[in-house]
């Protein structure tokens, strides 16, 4: 089941990279808010994650500190968890 969380984590975080027109090459950092198995799965896969996704840092902030749309969040539905991220660039 963690697999799975994480690779729909990460197809996610993808599409959200394309969606704000972000190169392959860019670097990011993403912060991401979840509970517990969602949680549990991206905590054992932040080495991953940054890997996969060229990010320097993943954040990992408590579920109710994520913020509104306007601010970069997006909220999705992954497994019937909620899952709330957001990706900026990094100055170069």
């Amino acid at each position: 089941r963690q697999e799975g969380l994480v690779r729909e984590t990460l197809r996610r975080l993808q599409m959200m990279r394309k969606e704000l027109g972000l190169q392959f090459t860019d670097r990011i950092t993403v912060e991401l808010a979840a509970a517990g198995d969602l949680q549990t799965a991206i905590r054992g896969a932040t080495d991953r994650i940054k890997a996969e996704l060229l990010a320097d840092r993943v954040d990992l902030v408590e579920a109710d500190a994520a913020g509104a749309e306007e601010d970069g969040w997006r909220r999705w539905d992954v497994a019937g968890l909620t899952l709330a991220g957001r990706v900026r660039k990094n100055a170069r």
